[in-house]
This record gives C-alpha cells, structure tokens and sequence, in this order.
C-alpha cells in the first residue's frame, strides 16, 4: 500500500493509494486508515469505497483528506439528486443510501453515549426513519450576498463574473460565502419558486443584497415556512431600509403568489441576523399560520420553533408520549417547551402539563394554542383543586359509579353552582344537592357532546356549550346567572391547563 509524499512552498500533503474507507464520523465525513496508523476524515467518500486520498491538515493524531481517484464504488453508494451536493453544507450524505444513512447515525449516536458518556446503555431500537427523504422541511432559511462563492470550474476558467449576487446556503465554514441555490430537494414548492422569484425581482430592480463584511446592501435573509395544513410564511429581513423597493418587492410577492398566509418582514441594522430581539412587521395576512397534528392546532410565528420535519415530528411525539408510558394522573412538565407542541400532544393522557419557556412571544402562542376545547378531558384539574381548596360542603357521592370510578367532570360543575351562588339563592330556586347533582351530569353531557362533534374547531365546540347549557340553565337559575355560568363552563373548557 504504497504512499507519497509530496512538499510545496505552502504545505505538505501525502498521497494514499488504494485506501478502503472504514467508517463515518460526524458532521458527514467518513473514515479511512492510513499506513502510519493514523485516521484519515475525508468529506467526498462512502464506506466500502476504495479510494486514493491526498491529504490536506495534518493533525497529531489525524489527517483531513480527500478522496482523488475511485478504483472501487461502494454498494451503499447511490447518485445525489441534487446539483448542489457537494459544495452546499446541507445534505452531506446524499451520496449514501437512506438505510445505510439510519445505520451510521445510529452507531454515532450509540458510541457516543457509550465511549464520551460512559453510560451503561438498555437495548436500543432502531431508528424510525422518515418515510419522505426529500421535500419534507417545514421551514427553510436562505442567506442573500453580493459576493457568491465561485466554484473551482468558475475560478479556472478565463470569463470574468460581472453579477456575483446569490440567494442561498453558506458554504460551510465560510461565513461571508453563498451558494447561490438553483433548486433546493428540502423544501416543497412553492418554496423554490418563491425564493427563485425574489432574487430575478431584485436583480431587475436593482435591490441591492447583503455584503456582511462592508456592512451594505439591502436583501438579508428570506425564510419560508409550509406548513402541514398547506400555510405559507414568507419573512424578509433586509439590512438598509429602501421604503419604496421594499413595498414594492413586497408587493411583488404578494401578487405572484397569491396564495401565501403571511408575509412579514423585518429591518435589522445589528451585526449578525437573528431575529429573536427584532421587530417584525406584518405586510400583508396573519402575523402566523398553523400546523396540526391529531386535530390539534399548533400556532407558529416568525419566532417560533417548531420540528422541521412535521411528519417525523408526529412520529417522534408519539413514541415520547408511548415511552412516557402516562396513566392519567401525573403532572408532566415539558422543559424548554416552545409554543407547547409536545405538551398539548400528551395533555390527553396526563392530569395536568406544565410547559418551561424563556422565550416570551412562545409562552404567549402556548398559552393561546392551549385554548383548544379538543382537550376539555383534562382541562378540569386546576378547577377541581380550586374546589378542593374552598373545602366545599357536602358533596355527594353521586359523582362515584358502581365501579368506584369518580366522574371528576361532573363533581367540578358541582363545585361549580357552589362556587358561584351562596345557600340563600339556591335555596330560594329549590336547587337541592339532588337537582344539582343532575344538572352537574347534564352539563357533563353537553360538553362532552360539543366535544365529540366538533373536535378539531374550537369556535365551533364552544357555540355548542353555550346552545346546548343555556336554555338547561336558564329555567333554574335565570338569563343573567345562567349566561354567567356558561361563560365559566366555557373558560373553564378553554383555560384550564393554561395557568400553573
């Protein structure tokens, strides 16, 4: 296994020949042995492969390289379909097959906890893997530049670029370089339509794009967001405020793609481009859009995190919720929660979900999406605690069936006409423990009805409650208290699980 070594003015680089590529290793390289002994990390290379490798840093105890020359294609190989791979820093194992891609990544996380976390691992199930390899991102983010990366073909031919603008992907490890991006396979259209569409608007009209090291241009940043139900967010964040190009690339979008949800955008003059300590502006829709798993509604901003991947995202909560194993009596919390996606999934099967978040604008959208009457199940913990709390007098046992099975729901609306009318009034209309305990259980029914038909629209179940539980209120207590209970029931239907 011959080997050489050559020497410039600039560095010195070895030559391996015949070398089989052994491994992977993180960040999408791939792993050989050269004849000292040493490792060799290589980018352009699957295992199996059998290669010559000219080496570029050498390390202590490794070398970085690359593959030069194939004598041997290794059966896990299978072509890239995208004409970027290579030089975008996306998909760095688009040259491998999907299963052999589970396989890897399995083993690099496994060895990882074993050899780093020195932990004593139980058996370990395989990866699901995503049934949709490609087109499956919720949200893309792409980078504007006046100064795109130029490939090697580009920088040894003799043609002089005049336009070097680019709408796409950070070269990887180059900061201020873009790869100007032609059709990204990660996102479903229109999201490469829309992004193409920009950057041919904004050459025609003279927008200028972002140069982060002078610190000038116009165009910064664009994300799209599609969501699961078919919603689009675009985001604009531009550098240098331009009212009049801005309104009208803005207009422009708008009127092409009629069928975006949202469209915001953002003028931010700091040194870096997150967003997260910026002001977003509203041009034109809603200032979100939603996903939806299992008829629940999740609600997403510009700010919000949510899986990219929605599909596998409702895969992965559903073998967190299984493994949970949850009998319906606990209290779960869901630390660094987001908009409490993963907390709203599991509430069904808890008695209670306390989401943790830093982030303000995801704790007001948690709030706001756990408004979701689909939940009413377990929305009543909070509410039977605060009857507990005001030790309310006799309450009957009627709430427990033959079975000792307590129905708590109905016992809370119990609670409830204690809670809002003193003894004299109930009294006065003849309301004993007796008839309480069956307008509690009618009550019980018509939510769970209202529920049960219109699960996935929350206007819809609470119009339900309030048709059905008046007119049944309205003969024992009156117009004004009834409309008053109602208006509990409901809040307490909508609100229960929002408040710690």
């Amino acid at each position: 296994m011959p080997y050489f070594c050559c020497m410039s003015r600039k560095k010195k680089f070895h030559l391996f020949e015949n070398i089989e590529v052994v491994d992977t290793a993180a960040k999408g390289k791939t792993v050989a042995k050269s004849p000292d002994g040493r490792v060799v990390f290589l980018s352009n290379a699957v295992p199996g492969d059998i290669v010559d490798i000219r080496t570029g840093r050498k390390r202590k105890s490794y070398y970085e390289g690359k593959a030069v020359k194939f004598h041997h294609l290794s059966d896990k190989r299978v072509d890239p379909v995208c004409e970027h791979f290579g030089l975008c820093g996306g998909c760095k194992w688009q040259h491998m097959n999907y299963q052999d891609q589970l396989h890897y990544k399995q083993k690099e996380v496994t060895n990882n906890l074993v050899r780093i976390g020195h932990l004593e691992l139980p058996e370990i199930t395989p990866i699901a893997g995503c049934e949709k390899i490609y087109f499956y991102r919720n949200k893309m983010e792409f980078s504007f530049s006046d100064s795109r990366w130029l490939t090697e073909e580009e920088l040894k031919s003799d043609i002089e670029f005049e336009d070097k603008n680019a709408c796409g992907f950070h070269i990887p490890g180059m900061w201020d370089k873009i790869l100007d991006v032609n059709k990204c396979h990660l996102q479903e259209d229109p999201s490469n339509a829309i992004r193409n569409s920009v950057k041919k608007f904004a050459l025609e009209n003279d927008i200028t794009f972002f140069n982060p090291r002078h610190r000038t241009g116009m165009l910064r940043t664009l994300m799209i967001r599609i969501s699961s139900t078919g919603e689009i967010m675009i985001v604009i964040q531009f550098f240098e405020e331009h009212k009049e190009k801005r309104e009208l690339l803005l207009h422009h979008i708008s009127e092409t793609f009629q069928e975006i949800t949202s469209l915001q955008y953002i003028i931010n003059e700091k040194g870096n481009d997150s967003i997260y300590d910026q002001d977003i502006i509203l041009f034109q829709g809603r200032d979100h859009i939603f996903e939806e798993m299992e008829g629940l509604k999740f609600k997403i901003n510009a700010k919000s995190f949510y899986q990219t991947n929605s599909s596998q995202a409702y895969e992965l909560y559903k073998i967190a919720r299984d493994f949970a194993g949850l009998q319906g009596d606990e209290i779960v919390y869901d630390l660094y929660t987001g908009t409490g996606t993963i907390a709203q999934f599991v509430a069904s099967k808890a008695k209670k979900v306390v989401g943790i978040e830093s982030v303000p604008q995801a704790i007001e959208d948690a709030k706001a999406m756990f408004d979701a009457p689909v939940k009413q199940y377990i929305l009543f913990a909070d509410f039977e605690q605060e009857v507990k709390e005001r030790k309310v007098a006799d309450v009957p046992n009627d709430f427990v069936d033959d079975s000792g099975k307590l129905n708590k729901h109905a016992q809370a609306y119990f609670g409830l006409f204690k809670h809002l009318f003193d003894v004299e009034f109930l009294t006065e209309k003849d309301l004993d423990n007796g008839k309480l305990v069956a307008l509690a259980f009618s009550i019980d029914d018509v939510v769970n009805t209202a529920v049960a038909e219109y699960s996935i629209n929350p206007a819809e179940i609470e119009n339900a409650i309030h048709n059905k539980a008046l007119p049944l209120l309205f003969h024992e207590v009156g117009l004004e208290n009834a409309t008053a209970m109602v208006e509990e029931i409901i809040r307490i239907t909508r609100t229960g699980l929002s408040k710690e």
